[in-house]
């Protein structure tokens, strides 16, 4: 027991021994947690960004709102007014919602964040693809009168460009952070 102490204080004390031993990729533990972290709150920012600028659009046309749940557990909103403006709100939310999560993302970019949040926060951009893929399966499948418009595709195809720009980028940081 005293040898493997004494060893481990020799490492300690000796710069290039410790370097030898912090290079071996079994003695590196990988910390997930902030991109799990910075997913989660890509996620987050997704829900609560569709309720609040849905939410904020109809009030600022009149449109009466009330929060209810769906089989007593999943919220939504009810709104009464004309098809045209339902349609006009919910375009107009997703499309902000869409804005708000691309800043979210660049943000990581630009701030020089960790590569654990640079790819937690790419996430994002799989959202604004999810929101458009979700407009436009309610075009295709559940709303014989709404007919799939353009912003629907272009929600889908930014997000799906968004992801693997982000993506690349972070496989060149992350290939020369393990060259240097």
């Amino acid at each position: 027991m005293s040898q493997i102490t004494l060893l481990d204080e020799e490492i300690r004390s000796d710069p290039e021994q410790q370097a030898q031993v912090g290079s071996d990729p079994v003695d590196e533990e990988e910390n997930y947690w902030p991109m799990f972290w910075a997913s989660v709150q890509a996620a987050l920012l997704t829900v609560v960004g569709e309720f609040v600028f849905t939410i904020y659009i109809a009030l600022q046309r009149g449109v009466p709102i009330e929060i209810r749940l769906w089989k007593n557990v999943l919220p939504f909103l009810a709104m009464e007014t004309q098809r045209s403006f339902f349609e006009s709100i919910i375009r107009w939310a997703s499309i902000a919602t869409g804005i708000t999560l691309a800043i979210f993302a660049i943000m990581a970019f630009v701030r020089h964040r960790r590569l654990q949040v640079q790819a937690g926060r790419s996430f994002a951009w799989l959202d604004i693809a999810l929101i458009g893929g979700v407009n436009l399966s309610r075009a295709w499948w559940f709303d014989s009168a709404l007919a799939p418009a353009r912003w629907m595709y272009a929600m889908v195809l930014i997000g799906l460009v968004g992801l693997a720009v982000s993506a690349t980028l972070i496989y060149i940081d992350y290939r020369d952070r393990e060259t240097a």
